[in-house]
C-alpha cells in the first residue's frame, strides 16, 4: 500500500514540475530609434500614480531610448490643497487640448501616432504603453538628432544646439519642438485613498522654446541633408524649482501636417 502512495506522490510532483512557467529574461531592443511618450497626468488625478509607476518601469527597461513627458494640462491638473506648486502652463494646456481632448487620465501618446486597434491617439491603459513603445522601437528613425548643451552657472543661460540629419529622403514638411522638463520635484499628489504629500514628480513639462505645435524646420529634406538650430533659455530663479541639475532638454522632429507623427527625439541634461 505504501508503495502505491509513494508512486502517487512522485507522479503529482512530476506533474507540478511540468507545469512550471519559465519567464524569459527581458532583452533590450537594439535600435537607434528614440520614442516620445507624452503622458497626460495631473496632481489631482487619483489614478495617475499608476501611470507614473508604469513610466518609471518603462524607463528602467529602456533608459533614454524612451523619453517621457509629464503634461499637466487641464483635466485633474489643478493643485491640491497640500500643493506648493502649480505645474500647469499654457503649453501643457494647449498640448492636452489639441492632442488628447477630453481624455481620462492617465493617458499617453506614443510618438503621436494612432495605435493599431485604437480609435484615439491617447492610450488610457498604462498596461498597453510598453507594447506600443516596443513596436515603435522597431521602426528605423528617418532622421538623426545630435544635441550640444552649454550652461552658464552665473547667468543661468542655457544654449541648445540641435543638429538634424536626414537618414533618407523626406518629402513632407517638418517641425521641430523643444521642451524643458524638470525632475525630482517633491510635492503633493492625489492617490486612490489619500494625498501623498512627498510625491516625486519627474519629467514635468515646465516650458517650451517653440510654439506648442512646433517650429517650422523644412519643407522636406534630402538624404544626408543637415539642418542646425540654436535655442537659448535663461533658467528662472524660483524657490525649490528650476534646479539646474534636475533640468532636461528634449528636442523632437515631427510632421508639420497630417498626423503630426514624431520621427525622432533626443534628450540632454545639464551636468
Amino acid at each position: 500500500m505504501e508503495k502505491y502512495i509513494y508512486i502517487t506522490i512522485l507522479l503529482l510532483f512530476l506533474g507540478c514540475r511540468e507545469n512550471l512557467v519559465v519567464v524569459p529574461e527581458f532583452e533590450s531592443i537594439e535600435s537607434e530609434r528614440v520614442v516620445l511618450l507624452e503622458e497626460m497626468t495631473g496632481v489631482s488625478c487619483p489614478n495617475c500614480p499608476k501611470g507614473t509607476a508604469e513610466v518609471e518601469s518603462i524607463k528602467a527597461l529602456y533608459g533614454d531610448q524612451v523619453i517621457p513627458i509629464g503634461i499637466h494640462g487641464i483635466f485633474l491638473s489643478w493643485p491640491t490643497k497640500q500643493s506648493k506648486f502649480d505645474f500647469r502652463n499654457d503649453f501643457s494646456k494647449l498640448l492636452e487640448t489639441n492632442l488628447a481632448p477630453g481624455t481620462s487620465k492617465p493617458a499617453a501618446l506614443i510618438n503621436r501616432i494612432l495605435p493599431s486597434g485604437q480609435s484615439k491617439k491617447a492610450i488610457i491603459s498604462p498596461d498597453l504603453w510598453s507594447g506600443y513603445i516596443e513596436s515603435q522601437l522597431l521602426v528605423p528613425p528617418r532622421v538623426n538628432i545630435e544635441l550640444e548643451l552649454m550652461y552658464d552657472q552665473n547667468s543661468r543661460l542655457l544654449k541648445i544646439n540641435a543638429g538634424i540629419t536626414a537618414n533618407q529622403s523626406i518629402n513632407e514638411a517638418l517641425n521641430i519642438s523643444v521642451m524643458i522638463l524638470e525632475n525630482n520635484i517633491i510635492d503633493a499628489q492625489e492617490d486612490l485613498s489619500s494625498v501623498i504629500e512627498n510625491f516625486v514628480h519627474n519629467h514635468v513639462l515646465r516650458t517650451m522654446l517653440t510654439p506648442f505645435d512646433g517650429m517650422f524646420l523644412n519643407a522636406g529634406m534630402a538624404k544626408n541633408e543637415i539642418e542646425n538650430r540654436l535655442f537659448e533659455f535663461e533658467l528662472p530663479e524660483e524657490d525649490d524649482l528650476w534646479i539646474a541639475e534636475n533640468i532636461e532638454v528634449v528636442v523632437f522632429i515631427h510632421q508639420k501636417d497630417g498626423d503630426g507623427e514624431v520621427l525622432q527625439a533626443a534628450i540632454v541634461k545639464i551636468e
